[in-house]
């Protein structure tokens, strides 16, 4: 079990980081062979209802917006630290958090970027939420032994 002490939430950081590495690197990889087939001469079209460059051109755009996003979160987790928080202390970004979520264990690492993404760390599954998303804007201003009715959730500890 994470122990949410400083040591533990920079091990926290390191993973999450490396996951982040890893996504971005399969993400650029897959715009490249998105874009060398979108404007390959195999994929012009034939007649006009051939749309097979089309679909190519606008997944591989999906891919670059997806790319840019992962790029933006690993800046932020590269410069991010992450503060110590006491016992009674308020769920904030920098905040490690562990909860059961319908009765499921479940550890949050609160940042401002790189929402869903998910590592383990000593057997823990930690999900990053941002305060943007449904469940990270609920948890904000949270506190341990809070209880949410929708999802069903209980804050165990904030580190």
């Amino acid at each position: 079990m994470c122990d949410g002490s400083m040591t533990e939430k920079q091990q926290v950081l390191e993973k999450v980081r490396a996951q982040i590495r890893v996504q971005f690197e399969r993400m650029a990889a897959a715009v490249q062979s998105s874009v060398e087939y979108a404007t390959d001469e195999d994929s012009r079209a034939e007649s006009k209802y051939d749309t097979r460059g089309l679909e190519a051109s606008y997944l591989a755009a999906g891919q670059v917006e997806q790319m840019e996003e992962l790029s933006e979160a690993l800046q932020s987790f590269e410069t991010l630290e992450l503060p110590a928080f006491s016992e009674d202390a308020e769920i904030q970004i920098g905040a490690l958090v562990e909860a059961d979520l319908e009765g499921e264990l479940v550890f949050y690492l609160i940042a401002a970027k790189g929402g869903g993404v998910v590592c383990d760390h000593e057997g823990c599954d930690l999900t990053v939420l941002t305060p943007e998303s449904p469940l990270g804007a609920k948890v904000i201003g949270m506190r341990a032994g809070d209880r949410l009715e929708n999802p069903e959730i209980t804050i165990f500890t904030v580190s």
